[in-house]
């Protein structure tokens, strides 16, 4: 009699939900703040750490609010999953039957109508045959839309040939007179000429100048406009670092500006971190008072953070 109430004894405290209360106690984490984190009813919390797993769900639902309850507070998944099926097994749970049993009712429903599925898709498809040949062979759609775009194409051709036409006409007349009126007038033309040579050169001349005054060349002007595109272009990226010394157990979180989880889990008293990474740092102390945090050489006060919920706090901004 002894040893059977040694045995039942032992299977409470190392039952999967007695574990993850003990560890949520060590991080003085409350009911409600799990079942804030993991989007769950504080009475199925309390069911979870009672180790009381009804029938209404599947063991696979309960597996995974123990795999997402041992990763917030820092313990191995695979050892949960594992003791929740040895669990299962001693204590004789099978909460899968529910669900197997609606699985075949509703495949004994679908194999009932089967016949009735076939005959309605059969009249869909002959719906659909009757269709096509309705509206290509009885009103003959397609060879009245294939039939207009020749006759477009045509008349569009007709219309170019003849505006070509008119303008080949037009253009030996328009060459003529202006022939015609620029024959009196080889005097004015040389004239403009040796005008528009003239403004040419002292262009020209203004040009060199003032790429003399400013001493640069129209190669070195690229080169430099192109080193100044190089330096905009680059970016510059620095990391901080962060130290962590705890004095007592204390879980911790650190997420780095990439979205990097640098730590995770239950530190131990006495221990220390450090970290490099890219700012800014998101972190997540479950007990402030024990941890001595240092941010790029600065040590960070966090005498403002109380121990009866987790500290949430950002450094690097």
């Amino acid at each position: 009699m002894t040893d059977k109430t040694e045995e039942q004894v032992n299977d409470i405290q190392f039952a999967p939900g007695s574990l993850l209360k003990q560890a949520r106690e060590q991080q003085s984490l409350s009911v409600a703040d799990v079942a804030q984190q993991l989007k769950l009813t504080i009475q199925k919390i309390e069911q979870i750490e009672a180790d009381h797993y009804p029938d209404d769900l599947p063991a696979a639902f309960y597996r995974g609010y123990l795999r997402n309850y041992a990763e917030l507070v820092g313990l191995d998944e695979d050892d949960i999953a594992e003791n929740f099926a040895n669990f299962c097994k001693r204590n004789n749970l099978s909460a899968s039957q529910a669900p197997s049993f609606k699985k075949i009712q509703v495949e004994k429903t679908v194999n009932s109508n089967n016949w009735l599925m076939k005959l309605v898709s059969g009249l869909v498809i002959l719906a659909l045959l009757y269709s096509v040949y309705y509206f290509a062979v009885e009103k003959k759609v397609w060879q009245k839309w294939l039939g207009k775009q020749p006759a477009e194409q045509t008349e569009l051709l007709d219309n170019s040939s003849a505006l070509s036409l008119e303008n080949s006409q037009d253009a030996p007349l328009n060459e003529l007179s202006l022939s015609e009126n620029n024959a009196g007038e080889p005097v004015q033309e040389l004239a403009l000429d040796s005008k528009q040579g003239d403004l040419s050169v002292q262009n020209h001349d203004e040009f060199a100048q003032q790429a003399t005054e400013v001493g640069l060349t129209p190669v070195q002007q690229e080169a430099a406009d192109s080193s100044i595109a190089d330096t905009g272009a680059l970016t510059v990226t620095t990391e901080a670092q962060l130290s962590l010394v705890f004095s007592d157990d204390c879980w911790v979180r650190v997420q780095d500006a990439a979205g990097k989880v640098l730590a995770l889990g239950i530190k131990q008293g006495g221990s220390s971190l450090a970290l490099n990474g890219q700012a800014p740092y998101k972190l997540t102390l479950g007990k402030a008072s024990v941890v001595e945090l240092t941010y790029n050489g600065l040590q960070v006060d966090l005498s403002n953070y109380s121990d009866s919920k987790p500290a949430r706090l950002t450094l690097g901004q």
